[in-house]
């Protein structure tokens, strides 16, 4: 099961040497949630 935890965790691994597109926020259809292109060129949308 996800958590705002694995959200962070998540995030600050894939950031490191990327790009953030959106930092975590808050959505209607989630809590915790955040846009990140890797240091590779992979876009990853992170959610709970």
């Amino acid at each position: 099961m996800g958590s705002e935890e694995a959200v962070y965790n998540a995030f600050n691994t894939l950031s490191n040497g990327g790009v953030v597109i959106q930092p975590i926020h808050e959505e209607p259809w989630s809590k915790c949630c955040a846009t990140v292109i890797d240091k590779f060129g992979v876009c990853w949308w992170i959610s709970i």
